[in-house]
């Protein structure tokens, strides 16, 4: 619990630093910079994949890579950075559909696991390395709400909530998915 608690709070901070990143300096700039720490983050990932040790990188696998992550370290990070590229890219000038995306992204996602793994006792499934209990979904649920209701009225905010709870229980890789839903999901409800 331990560590994951510490990869939920690494996941947050850097979470709210690209937030803030595209609060204040708009969509087109914040897509250059994203995009620019994608691309080093890759080589990164890729050279330590080779076996090319970077001291820095590897404090950071150690704290927040799961054991099972290990093989292709920072990947989710990558998948989060290229949700948000995609965001920038296809919703330039919606400032407020990106950082809803990416927002449920950051917030909902720590809290079902944080919650799923503090509190859970009710599994509804285990699979793989992914184990979804009841408290942790919805926990990802009041959160997501909670999230979208600094974006969107009340029912707009349940429906989009209901879709990233959905996906945040699937076994894929809700760090590229949940961000790009949210937002595809606002756009067609607005």
């Amino acid at each position: 619990m331990k560590k994951e608690v510490y990869r939920k709070s690494f996941h947050i901070l850097f979470g709210i630093f690209f937030l803030l990143i595209i609060y204040f300096l708009g969509t087109e700039i914040s897509l250059q910079i994203i995009s620019a720490i994608f691309i080093i983050g890759l080589i990164v990932a890729l050279l330590h994949r080779r076996g090319i040790k970077i001291p820095l990188f590897e404090k950071i696998i150690f704290f927040v890579e799961r054991e099972h992550e290990k093989h292709f370290p920072g990947k989710a990070a990558l998948m989060f950075f290229l949700a948000a590229i995609i965001l920038l890219h296809f919703f330039r000038g919606e400032v407020n559909l990106v950082l809803a995306g990416l927002s449920v992204q950051i917030f909902a996602d720590s809290a079902a696991a944080l919650v799923g793994k503090a509190i859970g006792q009710h599994k509804i499934f285990s699979r793989d390395h992914y184990t979804k209990t009841i408290e942790g979904t919805l926990a990802c649920f009041v959160v997501a709400s909670i999230i979208l209701l600094f974006f969107v009225p009340f029912e707009i905010a349940l429906v989009v909530a209901i879709v990233a709870t959905i996906i945040e229980f699937a076994p894929i890789n809700d760090n590229l998915v949940i961000p790009l839903a949210v937002a595809g999901a606002l756009k067609l409800l607005l």
